[in-house]
């Protein structure tokens, strides 16, 4: 952090604060443009084969799954809200997945967790 910013952050905020509420269509627009700049990097990210599969899908049927108990928050919420560092935190803690392997695995956690082999009765019917 440069030392300018530093000494005034509250002025800064302040200024941020004042520009936002006399050019509301600007901070908007600005808003817009880097949130769609982070989607476009999530997007990337998911740019590889399935880990279980092997085969690589549309990002659109990509998932993100985390492999351990530290998950923060869904990569998919974060690319509106978080920068680029704090995805590449979350993603760091997770494997992509196809959608189809994403739940079978995501299911069969969910089983083992229980500790119980039964089926869900909606299951029995297919």
């Amino acid at each position: 952090m440069d030392t300018w910013y530093a000494q005034n952050k509250e002025r800064s905020l302040a200024n941020q604060r004042a520009y936002r509420a006399r050019n509301p269509q600007n901070a908007r627009c600005h808003a817009l443009r880097y949130a769609a700049a982070r989607r476009k990097f999530v997007q990337g990210l998911k740019n590889k084969p399935c880990l279980v599969c092997g085969v690589q899908f549309h990002f659109a049927c990509m998932d993100f799954h985390h492999t351990g108990d530290d998950k923060h928050m869904d990569v998919a919420k974060m690319a509106s809200t978080s920068s680029r560092e704090a995805i590449l935190a979350e993603v760091n803690k997770c494997v992509v997945l196809c959608a189809n392997c994403h739940r079978l695995v995501t299911h069969l956690e969910r089983i083992a967790d229980d500790g119980t082999r039964e089926e869900p009765e909606h299951s029995q019917q297919l």
